[in-house]
């Protein structure tokens, strides 16, 4: 069971990645304070999503990031 739900989040990671592209508008909330943040790709990564924001860069999982 474990193992099937690390393959589905991973899956919807993956997904999220192949829809962005650098320069596209996003938003995510931080899972420690629940401030939401937007801002635009920077980057893509292989996990992860580097996203600038007015506050700075955040390397942010790429299944917390919503495109706006």
């Amino acid at each position: 069971i474990t193992q099937a739900l690390k393959y589905a989040r991973a899956q919807l990671g993956k997904r999220t990645i192949r829809s962005l592209r650098t320069g596209d508008a996003v938003k995510f909330t931080s899972p420690r304070t629940g401030v939401t943040f937007s801002g635009t790709v920077s980057r893509i990564k292989i996990k992860y999503i580097a996203v600038s924001t007015p506050q700075g860069i955040y390397n942010v999982p790429a299944n917390l990031v919503e495109a706006v």
